[in-house]
């Protein structure tokens, strides 16, 4: 990366505090693109970087509730177009294990953000890809997300269908937490419908 730096073929940008950041010029990424079309490796090197942004998703995951927070969410604003084009590869590649997983992860950022209709639009087609319907934890993830967006719209019924097939896929995985999770959002959605008893 230095020497690509030093010939101006790579941008770095200064991070606060943190790792430096790079940027590739446009028209070297275009012709990097055309490269890897020509030799054959451009799926390949989308599935890695899909695989990156995977594991970097759910590394920051819990860091967005911990102290940490402005950190990881600096981190994940500077990487915002690579999990979207990550993410947008998982659904046209009907990635039913990565992409939930991106998503699941995702979710809560794009709630601090209020990035609510765009994350609500990427959940939904995340629900929708054939192998995503088994029961798993990412699953049970992306039905939460897609719930609380549900409800900041006031759209409760939807948000009621999604945190509720979240609590049945979360307790048929074991996972106790994403159950009392998709729980608690429950009981928030009854609330804003003034129905106590249920809550």
């Amino acid at each position: 990366l230095g020497s690509l730096v030093d010939k101006s073929l790579v941008m770095s940008v200064d991070a606060d505090g943190g790792e430096p950041f790079f940027r590739m010029l446009e028209t070297v990424r275009e012709y990097a693109h055309e490269r890897l079309v020509a030799n054959g490796e451009l799926e390949a090197v989308r599935r890695r970087h899909a695989e990156y942004y995977v594991a970097l998703t759910e590394e920051a995951e819990p860091e967005l509730r911990r102290a940490d927070q402005a950190t990881w969410l600096a981190r994940l604003d500077r990487e915002r177009d690579n999990c979207r084009v990550a993410l947008d590869w998982c659904i046209e590649q009907g990635e039913a294990d990565w992409g939930p997983r991106l998503g699941g992860a995702l979710w809560g950022y794009w709630r601090l953000r209020g990035e609510a209709g765009e994350g609500r639009a990427r959940l939904e087609r995340l629900l929708a890809l054939d192998g995503a319907r088994e029961p798993s934890a990412a699953r049970a993830k992306v039905l939460i997300g897609a719930g609380v967006f549900a409800r900041q719209r006031s759209d409760f019924a939807d948000a009621t269908a999604l945190l509720e097939a979240a609590v049945v896929d979360a307790r048929r995985v074991g996972n106790h937490r994403l159950a009392a999770e998709a729980l608690t959002w429950l009981v928030l959605v009854a609330c804003n419908q003034s129905d106590y008893a249920r809550a």
